[in-house]
């Protein structure tokens, strides 16, 4: 879906919870989710890919103000092994959760994760959260700046025992800041 006007989930979301300003998903075979919106959103963000296929999500500005059943402002949930893509042009402000968060629980393969940050991403918590059973690669292009106001900046989690995470930077010269409360970058691994 691609989206040029203001959308406001705070009077009407797709599910009347009154949160969601778009919700989107996928369980086609191959299928790729697509969300690209250049005017504004104000409400959450969720989209769920059930297919092998890749999430793609560009943004220009998100303001989120409340907190939701996922407890952040983007949401993208990938099943099947697909890659998710993020690119944030604008500013991104969740002002009682976290500000992205992306899960790729069930996968059989690795999970592959590009976050672009162009300008302002800040979480009350955290200010982006990348989970998988599966080993983690999150390649991040920070030219503006990732936030995660009360915990981390960035909080990659692996949930499985033996799982395995890299963080890198892509880009030419990024020049970003992750900071947060406790950590700014913090990688784990539950189960052992």
């Amino acid at each position: 879906r691609s989206l040029a006007e203001p959308v406001d989930g705070n009077y009407a979301g797709p599910f009347d919870d009154h949160y969601s300003a778009i919700v989107a998903s996928v369980r086609a075979s191959g299928g790729n989710l697509t969300v690209d919106s250049s005017g504004d959103v104000y409400g959450a963000i969720v989209t769920a890919n059930y297919s092998p296929g890749t999430t793609s999500i560009s943004l220009n500005k998100v303001i989120f103000n409340y907190r939701n059943y996922y407890d952040a402002g983007i949401t993208a949930l990938n099943t099947q092994g697909g890659d998710l893509n993020v690119t944030l042009y604008g500013e991104v402000m969740a002002t009682d959760s976290s500000a992205i968060k992306l899960n790729s629980a069930g996968q059989q393969v690795d999970a592959n994760t590009k976050l672009d940050i162009r300008q302002v991403v800040t979480g009350a918590t955290n200010g982006a959260i990348v989970e998988s059973e599966n080993d983690i690669v999150v390649e991040l292009t920070a030219t503006g700046s990732l936030t995660g106001t009360s915990q981390r900046g960035l909080y990659a989690k692996g949930t499985a025992s033996g799982t395995a995470i890299t963080v890198s930077g892509i880009g030419d010269t990024p020049s970003g800041t992750i900071t947060g409360g406790t950590d700014g970058i913090r990688a784990e691994t539950q189960g052992g």
